[in-house]
């Protein structure tokens, strides 16, 4: 079987031939077609994204993730948890209403006046320190460039989200 442009070459150049091929041949709706094969006024253009109109206020900078080899970023996970735990200990010796236990890795922290259960532990294959929290929800901090642990999704540094909502301040010292 010989392709469709072969076969109009066979046929003879009468306008009745051609004609009668063409409502057989099945072109795409004008939408799908490339932009060189459809005339600029059947199509109106399309209106500009919102996030490029004048009025729209800026977008904050994305934080960059800092390129950790996975030797670093278990330097600093384990740094940044080490902190976490001497500083929720100390809180916890300080107020009672914290149970902090460090096992396997994960930092549980209970708050005894039923906020719920706290935990923190490493990601490596997504060089990430994950955070469940009973009051923001579940959280994904990443290294970035600078040496802080941050949430890409909402720009929240981990050290911020504790301090809010478990009143602990700790410093990382690695």
């Amino acid at each position: 079987m010989l392709p469709t442009c072969r076969l109009l070459l066979l046929l003879p150049r009468t306008a009745r031939s051609r004609a009668a091929l063409l409502p057989r041949l099945a072109l795409p709706p004008p939408h799908l077609l490339p932009r060189a094969y459809t005339s600029s006024s059947q199509t109106p253009a399309p209106p500009a994204p919102p996030s490029l109109s004048p009025s729209a206020p800026p977008a904050a900078p994305q934080p960059r993730t800092a390129p950790l080899p996975e030797h670093l970023y278990h330097r600093h996970a384990d740094a940044l948890l080490a902190a976490l735990r001497a500083a929720l200990e100390d809180l916890q010796d300080a107020r009672g209403e914290l149970d902090v236990d460090f096992s396997a890795g994960v930092l549980t922290v209970e708050h005894v006046a039923s906020r719920g259960t706290y935990v923190l532990n490493k990601q490596p294959p997504n060089r990430q320190v994950w955070l469940s929290s009973p009051v923001s929800g579940p959280r994904r901090f990443d290294y970035v460039v600078g040496g802080e642990w941050v949430c890409l999704r909402d720009g929240v540094k981990i050290g911020d989200v504790l301090r809010e909502e478990l009143g602990v301040v700790f410093e990382v010292k690695e």
